[in-house]
């Protein structure tokens, strides 16, 4: 077999050895404001014009500032980070939890109030520093009152749920026509979760460039799974049967940005239909990523789309059996795996049969294998691409090679 190709490391979407502080500098004023409402913060955003990006326990810091041209009363002005969980009308009817339960994360300061019943500030830019630290955990909510890990932004357009963060900074203004002024400025949190370290003969095959060990070896360090596929691949012709496992390495957690090994095994009577569920394309692989919504314990509301399809190649066939070796592209876009209260973001690895001219009664995938996606690799370990060259198979001949493909871009956009 070809000697692996390396993946060299992922393009960040952020900086990615942040300190506790970004360095990218945001401003965002509130127009129309009569009192001059700035706030400047630092993130580890990549543009000053992007949505500032905060990670694990990061420090939020920056400076609110007010420009006052004429004076104006006012009672006291705060800034405020907070956390909620924002669904459409139709979810709230039908949610058991109250609408005060939806704000998972407030923190609240007041940088002035006015002292000896003195109302007005003087005149010129008046500024305050701020700083949020970032916890590990929610406030206290729900039934249980408890609090819970603090969730990563999200929104998807399959879902109405979103989960919102915003620093809110709000001047009160005394008097009956004074309105209070609210500068509003979203923010984002990535929490950089870490996959575990891989089973020690996949890590010595990523370090060495060696070839997988796979689940007929090394069984502890494979999570398979069992189908089967039953069909004619002529209309009225005589079924077909073929066992197959699918097999993903253990413990099934992968950074995004990083390829993702699989190993399929095909065994039957039919030599024929096993040679034809070799060839590419013959087989769906496909990643799939699934939104899951709790709204009772007996009610779920499911939706998934695969995010991208894998390619797979021959490394092993002999009478009645085959196996094919393939892979996942990198994908940086992949937002990772979590799940908050009601709400997941799962990935599963799915297969099914899409061999030309073959008929099955069988809908939909054949079997599926969870897997996690994380933000980083583990330490010191950096996954590689198994895939021979384009032409060559694993035996050094010709290749019936499924070429590794594009991504779907239109499946992968998760805020």
């Amino acid at each position: 077999m070809p000697a692996p190709r390396s993946v060299h490391d992922p393009a960040p979407e952020y900086q990615e050895d942040a300190p506790e502080r970004g360095s990218t500098v945001h401003s965002h004023d509130l127009q129309d404001s009569q009192v001059g409402l700035n706030v400047i913060l630092s993130s580890h955003a990549a543009s000053s014009n992007s949505i500032p990006v905060f990670f694990n326990e990061n420090l939020i810091a920056g400076t609110l500032e007010l420009t006052l041209r004429k004076k104006r009363r006012i009672s006291s002005i705060t800034i405020k980070l907070h956390g909620y969980q924002k669904l459409d009308m139709m979810q709230w009817l039908d949610q058991e939890e109250k609408a005060h339960d939806s704000i998972f994360l407030e923190i609240k300061h007041e940088v002035w109030k006015p002292s000896d019943g003195e109302s007005h500030l003087s005149l010129g830019t008046h500024s305050w520093p701020f700083e949020f630290k970032l916890p590990r955990e929610t406030n206290k909510i729900g039934k249980n009152n408890r609090p819970y890990e603090l969730p990563p932004s999200f929104s998807s357009q399959l879902f109405a749920d979103h989960l919102v963060y915003e620093i809110v900074a709000t001047v009160r203004r005394d008097g009956f026509f004074n309105e209070d002024e609210h500068l509003i400025v979203p923010v984002r949190y990535v929490p950089r979760t870490v996959a575990a370290a891989p089973s020690r003969s996949l890590a010595m095959s990523y370090a060495n460039g060696t070839p997988l060990v796979g689940p007929d070896v090394d069984v502890d360090g494979w999570n398979s799974q069992k189908f089967e596929i039953r069909g004619s691949f002529n209309k009225g012709g005589a079924e077909s049967v073929v066992y197959g496992e699918l097999s993903v390495p253990r413990p099934a957690e992968f950074a995004r940005g990083y390829p993702i090994p699989f190993i399929i095994s095909l065994r039957g009577n039919e030599k024929s239909a096993i040679a034809k569920f070799s060839e590419a394309s013959a087989l769906g692989v496909y990643l799939k990523r699934q939104y899951v919504r709790a709204k009772r314990a007996d009610n779920k509301e499911d939706k998934s789309k695969p995010v991208t399809k894998g390619s797979y190649w021959v490394v092993g066939e002999g009478g009645d059996s085959c196996t094919l070796q393939g892979e996942f592209p990198p994908m940086l876009q992949l937002g990772p795996s979590f799940t908050f209260r009601s709400l997941s973001l799962l990935y599963t690895v799915t297969i099914e049969p899409e061999a030309f001219n073959f008929e099955t009664k069988t809908k939909g995938p054949l079997t599926a294998v969870p897997v996690t996606i994380t933000y980083s690799p583990p330490p010191g370990v950096r996954a590689r691409s198994f895939a021979p060259l384009a032409g060559v198979s694993a035996n050094g001949g010709a290749s019936r090679t499924n070429a590794p493909p594009m991504a779907m871009p239109s499946l992968i956009s998760v805020a």
